[in-house]
């Protein structure tokens, strides 16, 4: 398997710029950065103020995941997440729980690997374009099934 996890203050030009490789190396060998934390905040339009030490790239990938949240659940990661942390999807890589009260519990897995973000952010503008759920979905497979880690469990949308 290749996990394709990179620290995003190092290599924001991975993110948008070149692409990605499909080279592994020692550090996309591991976990995607342990440690991961939370924050809960008053809604999705408030932002986890951990975003503060991050590439102003990775802040506006949060915005997307807040922004498709329903999309997002039906859309796997493939980084191993699934595996190490039980996400389901790749919204779980940006997002623990919403309440119901509407406060957000943040997770700072995505903010860690390149794969989470390139995923929520490909499948958000494919959605931003009038893709349908199933048609971003399959995309999002076609790209990373044979290349990246296994996916979530992540079930089909309708």
């Amino acid at each position: 398997m290749l996990y394709k996890c990179l620290i995003i203050a190092l290599s924001p030009l991975l993110l948008f710029g070149a692409g990605i490789s499909n080279t592994a190396d020692a550090a996309s060998e591991q976990y995607c950065f342990p440690g991961n934390y939370t924050e809960t905040t008053a809604s999705l339009s408030v932002l986890p103020s951990f975003l503060q030490n991050y590439e102003p790239e990775v802040k506006q990938v949060y915005k997307l995941a807040a922004s498709h949240t329903e999309l997002l659940q039906w859309i796997p990661c493939y980084c191993g997440c699934g595996q190490r942390e039980n996400h389901q999807n790749n919204k779980d890589c940006f997002i623990r729980e919403i309440k119901a009260t509407g406060e957000v519990v943040w997770d700072t897995h995505a903010a860690h690997c390149i794969n989470c973000l390139e995923i929520a952010r490909e499948a958000s503008l494919l959605a931003e374009q009038g893709k349908t759920k199933l048609a971003i979905r399959r995309h999002i497979d076609a790209k990373y099934t044979n290349s990246y880690a296994k996916p979530t469990p992540t079930p089909m949308p309708d």
